[in-house]
């Protein structure tokens, strides 16, 4: 079972080394904010954040989704917070408060 299905199929579609593109991230934060899916920003935010924050993503797994391979643990985490910043900006990863 996959645990994050939006973060993995973002990262399939959008940081695939096959469909890399130099405007990736533009692209990414249009489809994010689309007014069509408004709870797509905040379900992906939810997601990534998990994602990074327990190690979910392993470079195996990682080269598995996007064909990118990190040789560590902390070189992947270096690249998805690049790209948490690059979509959130200063934003602080981490977990949602729940009630």
């Amino acid at each position: 079972m996959i645990k994050y299905p939006l973060v993995e199929d973002i990262l399939h579609r959008y940081a695939n080394v096959n469909a890399f593109t130099s405007d990736w991230i533009d692209v990414l934060k249009k489809e994010l904010n689309n007014p069509k899916y408004p709870e797509k920003l905040s379900l992906f935010k939810k997601e990534f954040a998990e994602a990074i924050l327990t190690e979910a993503i392993t470079p195996e797994r990682y080269e598995q989704i996007t064909g990118e391979d990190f040789d560590t643990q902390e070189d992947l985490n270096v690249w998805l917070e690049k790209i948490w910043k690059n979509i959130f900006g200063a934003t602080d990863i981490k977990l949602p408060d729940y009630p």
